[in-house]
């Protein structure tokens, strides 16, 4: 009688899991499909700015996307140098992009960049921060859109 009762268990065990996997698998939502045509960087959309990395030493706190503008800010847990505006700077002019301006106030850095064929603009900040318990950090700002 003991055996008949673990035979009926594990036929119920083995039914349920087939049946919760079938049922898993065949009403799990379709991916939508990507266009291969586009460029997407992380979780962001496709559009004009989803090329934009992230410095890799670089922790995201914010990121608003659309088709046509971007705002995401980054915090790096050093002190703002010209190496991370040089870093934006050649992957903007590799893709034609053009500085607009470059404007310094006090300690922090501000710069403009342009694309003229698709009319685009993008404002780069970096700001340095001093922290009490990380020290000097530097906030990264890049607000882009259509002009």
């Amino acid at each position: 009688m003991d055996f008949t009762k673990k035979l009926y268990l594990l036929f119920f065990l083995v039914l349920g899991t087939a049946s919760l996997s079938y049922v898993s698998f065949a009403y799990a939502p379709i991916p939508p499909q990507i266009p291969s045509d586009s460029q997407i960087k992380g979780s962001s959309i496709a559009g004009p700015f989803a090329f934009l990395p992230s410095p890799v030493e670089a922790q995201e706190i914010s990121a608003t996307y659309a088709p046509d503008i971007v705002n995401i800010s980054f915090i790096i847990e050093e002190k703002c140098s010209d190496a991370h505006s040089y870093y934006y700077e050649t992957i903007l002019e590799d893709r034609g992009w053009q500085k607009v301006s470059s404007e310094v106030v006090e300690d922090d850095l501000l710069t403009s960049y342009m694309e003229e064929t698709a009319g685009l603009f993008l404002n780069i900040n970096f700001f340095t921060e001093n922290s009490q318990n990380m020290g000097e950090t530097c906030l990264v700002n890049l607000v882009g859109g259509i002009q």
